[in-house]
This record gives C-alpha cells, structure tokens and sequence, in this order.
C-alpha cells in the first residue's frame, strides 16, 4: 500500500470513530427503503429543520439507513445509539415518507435533552453572537464553558422551556456566576428557570398541567 493509500485509509477509518456515535439516526427495515431514494426525503428534512429553527431547535444530521433484523415495515429514531422511539407500519406507500418525517420531528422535539450536546451549544451560541455580541464575547465559553451551559439548556428543556430562550438562560447564567459564584449546575438551573417560568410565558401558558420540576 502506498503512503497516500494508506493516509486515505487512516483518514476513512478517523471518519468512522467519528460517526460512530451519532446524535441522531434514523434506521429502516429493506421495505421502507424504496421511500428515501429520491429527493423528496431531502425536501422534508428541509421543511422540518425550518420548522424546529422557529421552535429555537437545532437538528443535528440525521444518519439514515437500511438495518438488517429490523421486522417488515418497522423504523427507529435512535440518539447515541439510544431507542427514543420506534414504530411498525402497518402498510407502506409513498404518503408514509411524510408521516415517518412527522414522528421525526416529534421526536427531536420530545427528547431534545438527550439529543443536545457541546458542540450543537457552541453552533448555538456562535449564532447568536451575530446578533447578540455583546451577551455572548468573552461570556460563552470564557466565563460559561460549554459543558456547564449544555448542563443547564438540557435541564431547562426537560422541564418544558424552549432553547429559544437561550439567550436568557446564558444572561441568567452569567448573572448568577458574576453575583454569587454558583457553579453547579442544577442550582443554576432552578433559579434561572424560576426567572424564566413566569405564569404569563408562553411556553409556560401551554406546557400547563405537563411542565417537568425534576432537575
């Protein structure tokens, strides 16, 4: 083998470690295949990123392929290797293709804590500094490193709150550090949430009677 041969091995084997533990797939039996070979499966996952940015959720990649062992007409959603969620179609035809991308986005929107991680915090939080300079320079990571940040967003999300708030959670962050030193992260998380979950905010107004208290 050549030393080029080889580099390129090494370079496709380094990608592989990398893959292989991705934040979210979607896996299929051989029978559904047939409904991700065209460019419509590319336009739903367009239309849904959309959808979930409004929402304040950045979706990662979805891996998609084919399993052996899986039953007929069966697909998971699966985070870090994860089942968050599966389902057997009782028939497949091409209007199901929209209807697996639904339960896609229902999904990411129902287990967006276990699917967030440092990385999906820092695209975040580059973003936001675009419009947001003077809340996120030398504030995130400098003082707010991206662990403690991921920590406290996943704690907020499973009570219910919206990552379109993040700008407050990092302003609520920053405060609680700058005043009284508080680094833990389930501490940070209930007094910046109780700042958050005032009986007129929206997501508290229609997460009423299912708003999550455990930290």
């Amino acid at each position: 083998m050549t030393e080029d041969g080889d580099e390129k091995m090494q370079g496709e084997i380094l990608k592989s470690l990398r893959d292989s533990l991705d934040p979210l797939e979607l896996i299929f039996g051989k029978e559904i295949v047939p409904l991700f070979v065209n460019n419509e499966f590319v336009q739903h996952i367009a239309k849904l990123r959309r959808e979930l940015a409004k929402e304040g959720i950045l979706m990662p990649i979805v891996r998609i392929k084919d399993f052996p062992g899986l039953k007929p007409g069966e697909f998971m959603i699966l985070a870090y290797q994860n089942v968050i969620y599966r389902e057997v179609l009782d028939e497949i035809h091409e209007e199901k293709l929209s209807y697996i991308i639904g339960k896609l986005g229902e999904t990411v929107r129902n287990h967006y804590d276990e699917i967030l991680n440092a990385d999906m915090i820092k695209v975040m939080t580059d973003n936001l500094k675009i419009k947001y300079p003077a809340l996120i320079e030398n504030v995130v990571p400098e003082k707010i490193p991206y662990g403690l940040l991921l920590d406290v967003t996943r704690k907020s999300v499973r009570r219910g709150n919206s990552t379109l708030y993040l700008p407050k959670i990092i302003e609520g962050v920053e405060h609680e550090l700058r005043e009284y030193g508080v680094c833990d992260a389930a501490k940070l998380a209930e007094r910046v949430c109780a700042k958050l979950e005032r009986d007129d905010n929206f997501w508290v107004v229609m997460n009423a009677g299912t708003k999550q208290t455990e930290i």
